[in-house]
């Protein structure tokens, strides 16, 4: 997960030096943090530090009751109790909470916090104790509140009771910054909201009949009327609550599998009942690209062949269903999160199968020794090699994680038992923030070339997948690709460590990746496993053929080879920076990518190694200059 990815809270800026006055302060702090908005972790850290105020949920309001969403989770430790008569007093020795040891003990149960700090009365009369906060964060945020004081409870249960303050239980509750500084960040330290509710039970929550149970309502408005702007608007904000108690949904419905889920969404949710409007007849845009609203009403919603449902606006000429209605309404750039925030509204969920639980737990493990969390377990300590030539692919490595998790449905099964799930280039750019869509290409082809990435062959995916790929193809492009991720047992580790050592031995460099790079290097069996679809193609005779490397390419090879062989002919060694000079730009590539993609086929070729200069082979080569640049000589 990147440091940068964004929570939805209340927060404000003021920047203080001083706890706020209780009855001065209080009440318009309240006020002024009483709106949530998307901020950064490391943004929302700063604010802290500054002295500003922050909440752990998204708050409509003042109170609990406007609880909107929450991803966030704070433990104050005040290291004070209250004695026989009512008096607050430092806790002995015995019972003490020092940061540090708070911030270990959290780590060692499996929830590790991303920032500690000193609040305002840390060490200060009349206890001159340490007093600190930790702050938690989860991989995605929780529409249902009960939901969040779940996890709030087994955040804190890794502490006996007293350690911590009660009163973080409420969503709602306030967070002062410090004076002091912060005492610790580790932004890659994002729990798992799965793992965390696994063990979750709704209150009273009762199975109820596959279909959906209909609530009396009120008549409705013709136009734009206020009930339809409250449904708007609480699903701009997010607010699950609300639509949940309006729409009456007291009763959870479970699904068996994902098509049932969608099913109800696009047959079962009465858009005319959510809007509060009547079906077929006229009302005021509600797309946040209308603009101001209609002095002619021209939206309506009805149900389509297949009673289906369906919002339309006629002056804009746009139809959606009811999922694509919620996505533009609520500004959700995640399927995930605009599925998740569905199935909070209408108090809905999909049964779980052994084989899912199975799936999350192996992705959440994945996660867990990527991020380090577990020092003995951690991808740093199972593969060395590994860990150090994939290191700035690992962030990019836990969106994929997150894309994988999303897509645990049995239909999407592999051959191997494995969750499938399709993602593009250009998706995994903007979700991670990242603006070139080929340097994500290429360190998606890291991934799968160590085998932390697998990208299945159209052969292995299945059919109504392949199908449904094939026929959204546009202007004879390829087609989206489908991947799986293997689970990190032993075997798997033993050859991700293994292609580690081969990825260093061959001395690969990011920028040279590409098909000519491997099949030059190691062969059509490589190739043709990182590059399942561009590796063959169908010649003039009908039969698929081998993909080749190109005349040009295989031109400015033999340019490459011969001034190295030159070079080294001429004075026993050469330089990359060298050759570079020596071709300059060639035709199709510079001669800084070419030599890239063919320095590891003409090292095993001709029996060079690269290696860096020292002072014994400085003095042999009569290289004169600084430091101990990398050289190519005969092996």
């Amino acid at each position: 997960m990147p440091q940068g990815f964004s929570v939805y809270t209340n927060f404000l800026r003021e920047q203080r030096t001083t706890k706020p006055d209780p009855k001065k302060d209080t009440t318009r702090i309240q006020v002024q943090c009483s709106k949530p908005e998307n901020i950064t972790l490391p943004e929302l850290v700063d604010i802290i530090s500054q002295g500003g105020t922050c909440r752990m949920c998204a708050i409509d309001g003042n109170t609990d009751g406007g609880f909107i969403s929450g991803q966030l989770f704070g433990l104050d430790f005040d290291n004070t109790e209250k004695n026989e008569q009512g008096q607050t007093q430092p806790l002995p020795k015995s019972k003490f909470h020092g940061a540090t040891f708070s911030i270990n003990k959290a780590t060692e149960k499996g929830m590790p916090p991303f920032c500690c700090y000193p609040t305002f009365s840390n060490n200060r009369p009349p206890y001159n104790v340490e007093r600190f906060r930790l702050l938690f964060v989860i991989d995605r945020p929780l529409f249902d509140s009960e939901q969040w004081r779940h996890v709030m409870r087994k955040i804190r249960s890794c502490f006996p009771e007293y350690a911590t303050d009660k009163s973080c239980m409420n969503p709602s509750r306030l967070f002062y910054g410090t004076d002091q500084g912060i005492v610790y960040t580790d932004y890659k330290a994002v729990l798992s909201a799965d793992r965390l509710l696994a063990d979750y039970v709704p209150p009273k929550a009762t199975e109820a009949p596959q279909k959906p149970q209909k609530t009396p309502r009120s008549p409705r408005r013709h136009t734009n009327g206020s009930g339809t702007m409250k449904a708007v608007e609480a699903i701009r904000k997010h607010n699950a609550a609300y639509l949940r108690r309006k729409l009456g949904r007291n009763q959870k419905t479970v699904f068996d599998n994902r098509n049932d889920f969608f099913n109800f969404i696009y047959k079962g949710i009465d858009l005319a009942d959510l809007l509060d409007v009547d079906q077929g007849k006229p009302f005021s845009c509600i797309l946040p690209s209308h603009g101001s609203p209609d002095e002619h009403p021209s939206a309506s919603v009805f149900r389509g062949r297949f009673q289906e449902w369906h919002f339309k606006c006629f002056s804009e000429g746009v139809t959606l269903n009811t999922k694509q209605l919620f996505e533009v309404l609520g500004g959700f750039t995640s399927e995930y999160a605009v599925l998740e925030f569905i199935k909070a509204v209408f108090n809905v969920q999909i049964k779980k199968t052994a084989w899912a639980e199975e799936q999350t737990t192996n992705l959440d493990e994945i996660m867990r020794c990527i991020s380090g969390t577990d020092e003995q377990h951690s991808f740093r300590v199972l593969c060395p090699v590994a860990n150090s030539t994939t290191r700035h692919a690992q962030q990019l490595f836990m969106q994929v994680l997150l894309i994988a998790k999303s897509a645990i449905y049995p239909e999407r099964t592999s051959d191997s038992g494995n969750v499938i799930f399709y993602m593009s280039a250009r998706q995994i750019a903007k979700a991670s923030g990242r603006g070139s869509v080929d340097k994500v290409n290429r360190t998606l082809k890291l991934l799968q070339y160590h085998g932390l990435l697998q990208q299945l062959p159209d052969e292995q995916v299945p059919k109504p997948f392949l199908r449904k790929a094939l026929e959204g193809r546009k202007n004879g492009h390829n087609h989206i690709s489908f991947y799986q991720i293997p689970s990190w047992v032993y075997q798997t580790m033993q050859a991700v460590e293994a292609q580690g050592e081969k990825w260093k031995a061959n001395k690969y460099r990011m920028s040279g990746i590409s098909y000519e790079m491997f099949l030059r290097s190691e062969g059509e069996e490589v190739a043709k496993r990182l590059y399942p679809q561009t590796s063959e193609f169908i010649g003039k005779d009908g039969k698929k053929h081998q993909k080749r490397t190109g005349r040009k390419a295989d031109q400015q090879h033999e340019q490459i080879v011969a001034a190295i062989l030159e070079a080294i002919e001429t004075k026993g060694y050469c330089t990359e920076k060298e050759i570079i000079s020596q071709l300059g730009n060639m035709e199709t590539v510079t001669s800084e990518v070419q030599l890239k993609r063919s320095l590891t086929d003409i090292m095993n070729t001709y029996n060079l190694v690269k290696v860096r200069a020292n002072n014994g082979l400085k003095s042999r080569f009569s290289i004169d200059c600084k430091g101990f640049p990398n050289i190519i000589l005969p092996e």
